[in-house]
C-alpha cells in the first residue's frame, strides 16, 4: 500500500505555508501546459535514471494528470527507500496555483545559447 493524499489536502498544506516537495511526473509537454509552482518534471519513464535528481533525503508528492503514473512512481521510489506520497486525482483534480513553460534551470535559450546570437 502506497502513501496517497488528495490534490485538495496538498492545496490545504500549501496555502497553510507548507512548501512541499512535488516531483510532477508527466511528459514534458504536459508539464509546460500547467504545473504547480516550484515542481520538479521528471518523466515517469526516465526516474530509473534520473533518481539521482531527487533528493533522497526529502519527503515527495508525486502528481501526474489523473493518479496512474505518480502511483506506480511512488510505489517506485518507496521500494527504493524514498518518502513518496501519491497525489491521488492529480492535476486534472488541482484547484491551486498554475505556472506554465519550464523553470528558468530546464529551458533551452532560444538563441542555442550563444549570447552573440539572437
Amino acid at each position: 500500500m502506497i502513501k496517497e493524499i488528495s490534490a485538495f489536502e496538498l492545496k490545504n498544506r500549501m496555502a497553510t505555508g507548507e512548501s512541499p516537495n512535488i516531483l510532477d511526473v508527466r511528459e514534458t509537454s504536459e508539464f509546460r501546459e500547467g504545473h504547480i509552482p516550484g515542481a520538479l518534471n521528471i518523466p515517469v519513464n526516465l526516474i530509473p535514471v534520473m533518481t539521482d535528481q531527487i533528493d533522497k533525503n526529502k519527503s515527495w508528492y508525486v502528481i501526474c494528470l489523473s493518479g496512474g503514473r505518480s502511483a506506480a512512481a511512488v510505489q517506485y521510489l518507496s521500494a527504493l527507500g524514498w518518502d513518496a506520497t501519491n497525489v491521488a486525482g492529480g492535476m486534472s483534480m488541482w484547484t491551486g496555483e498554475i505556472e506554465s513553460g519550464m523553470p528558468a534551470s530546464r529551458e533551452k535559450p532560444r538563441n542555442g545559447g550563444d549570447p552573440e546570437r539572437t
